[in-house]
């Protein structure tokens, strides 16, 4: 009986450490991607460029083009593109709509995370399930040094949905 009780505790000690080591061996990239999700502070867009792109990339163009709806001007309007132009201008003030959406949307502030699974699409690129509060994020992330569109680590989906899935329900 009794080391039937040591087997379990060893496993669960190799267990444990066994996703201590996972999260230890996350990218830096992917860990200071998370913290923006997770982190009391607000992201700005200039911190979101380095993950996403110049001005946060295609996935906050999706989000702005949202908001100049939102604000009833047509996405080729001059007052949305003035908007969008704007923001970019002064990343460093603006606050990501992406990240900060995401943040919002999936309780993600002051939540513990941790990585679920690896999924290698290429020699450059994963897909990395990480399990932030009670949601699954599924995040890209591409280790080339300079990859074309800028987009380092971004959101795949969230518990299953894309992301523009969210948005056209709202």
């Amino acid at each position: 009986m009794l080391n039937g009780i040591h087997a379990v505790l060893w496993l669960s000690l190799f267990v444990i450490s066994a996703c201590a080591i996972s999260q230890e061996r996350l990218p830096p990239e992917v860990t200071d991607f998370i913290q923006l999700l997770v982190e009391g502070r607000e992201p700005t867009l200039a911190v979101h460029a380095k993950f996403s792109g110049e001005c946060g990339g295609e996935s906050e163009l999706a989000f702005e083009l949202k908001e100049c709806r939102s604000r009833g001007w047509d996405t080729y309007s001059e007052s949305c593109i003035a908007f969008t132009r704007q923001r970019c201008h002064a990343a460093k003030q603006e606050s990501s709509l992406e990240l900060n959406w995401l943040r919002e949307r999936f309780s993600t502030v002051g939540k513990s995370y941790q990585l679920i699974s690896v999924q290698s699409q290429s020699a450059n690129i994963d897909l990395l399930e990480v399990e932030i509060g009670s949601n699954n994020f599924l995040l890209f992330y591409d280790a080339s040094s300079h990859p074309p569109s800028g987009l380092v680590v971004g959101v795949h989906s969230v518990n299953g949905n894309k992301v523009t899935d969210y948005l056209k329900m709202e």
